[in-house]
């Protein structure tokens, strides 16, 4: 998949909004602290992606803000926010991928790969195991670093010829359906085996699992690309507590304002608009969690997008919560409110994936944003 590609398919002068995860709790969610949300889903147009294709929050996000079609360019632009004193730091970033620890679950078929997040790991035992794999490598030209637990660094002598998946898309997937491809995906592979039994034998992970939590036994290489520049970037209103899209923001000098607390707080401003919301990936501690950001995504994002909707100040507003569909609503629904006075909003469970989507329909790209992708 390439970012340039799904950017035809998302570009909008109205509000792209991410927010991945927001289903994944639908089936236990609270109605009553969802009303908004299950209106702007319940008036809209479901989309296919080409091929029913899943995308990746990177992906989307890329299409919306580099200029050029291709990678989204993760571990470059991350490092670079991660990493911003450091000398050389350009040229350092150059051979760099991400290399994030994960852990997958192997069964008697194959390998899933779990929620990063749930590791719950510390800078020190990201520190000890850095130590051991640096050690172990030196000689084969391969460094690991990190300033956060979450996001690994490999350093390469030569950049690996590599495609991969990012993180985020890989999530519950077969580890073998979407592990790195190119030129030079079986030299990695050897690489990450001698990895797998470097970090099954480490003293951290024999420590982690007597203390009853998930080891690291592998870890996620992707983000490749480097951005050539930022000319010609489409400039959006960005609002995002998303890392990733902080990171693309700062590199094209396009301004990441934060999210509202509240709808008392709450100034989504500008057109077109970017929302991209990490909240959802999380792991939920509770239920009570789950429905506090529902109430808050519902109040201080989707109520407001639904009153600037039947304004006409948003021309249509496009959602994706994660998966292989876009859900579009447009400026037009005023006149479905007009014909549905007695609308009751399903619950959010109600849209959840299904077999059957409309795959035909495509969003339309503003004169503007089509020439520029061309």
């Amino acid at each position: 998949m390439t970012a340039g590609r799904h950017s035809q398919a998302i570009a909008t002068d109205g509000c792209l909004v991410l927010v991945p995860g927001l289903l994944s709790g639908a089936r236990e969610a609270n109605t009553k602290v969802s009303a908004a949300i299950c209106r702007l889903l319940g008036f809209a147009e479901q989309i296919g992606f080409p091929d029913n294709e899943e995308p990746s929050v990177e992906s989307l996000v890329a299409g919306c803000l580099l200029p050029a079609a291709g990678a989204s360019c993760a571990a470059h632009l991350t490092y670079l926010k991660d990493f911003p004193v450091t000398a050389n730091r350009d040229k350092k970033a150059v051979n760099v991928l991400r290399a994030d620890p994960a852990f997958q679950q192997i069964d008697m078929n194959n390998a899933t790969l779990g929620n990063p997040l749930e590791l719950d790991l510390t800078q020190d035992e990201c520190d000890q195991l850095q130590q051991t794999l640096n050690n172990h490598f030196a000689d084969d030209g391969l460094h690991f670093e990190s300033k956060d637990p979450q996001r690994w660094y490999c350093h390469f002598k030569n950049m690996p010829q590599v495609t991969c998946t990012p993180i985020s898309a890989a999530i519950g997937r077969d580890v073998a359906r979407c592990r790195p491809d190119g030129a030079d995906a079986r030299q990695w592979r050897s690489k990450l085996a001698e990895i797998e039994m470097l970090l099954f034998e480490h003293p951290v992970n024999t420590a982690r699992q007597q203390n009853n939590k998930l080891p690291v036994n592998t870890l996620w290489l992707w983000g490749e690309g480097s951005p050539d520049s930022t000319a010609g970037v489409e400039k959006f209103s960005v609002y995002s507590d998303n890392f990733y899209t902080q990171s693309v923001c700062e590199f094209s000098g396009v301004e990441c304002r934060e999210l509202p607390i509240s709808s008392d707080t709450s100034s989504l401003t500008g057109r077109p608009a970017l929302i991209v919301i990490d909240k959802f990936t999380h792991a939920k501690s509770s239920a009570d969690d789950h429905d506090n950001s529902l109430q808050w995504f519902d109040e201080a994002i989707c109520n407001q997008l639904w009153n600037r909707l039947k304004t006409s100040d948003l021309s249509e507003i496009v959602i994706w919560c994660g998966d292989s569909r876009l859900f579009r609503v447009r400026a037009s629904v005023k006149r479905q409110l007009l014909r549905r006075l007695f609308y009751k909003p399903q619950p959010l469970a109600a849209f959840l994936p299904e077999n059957e989507l409309l795959t035909d329909v495509s969003v339309k790209t503003s004169p503007h944003t089509a020439r520029q992708r061309n």
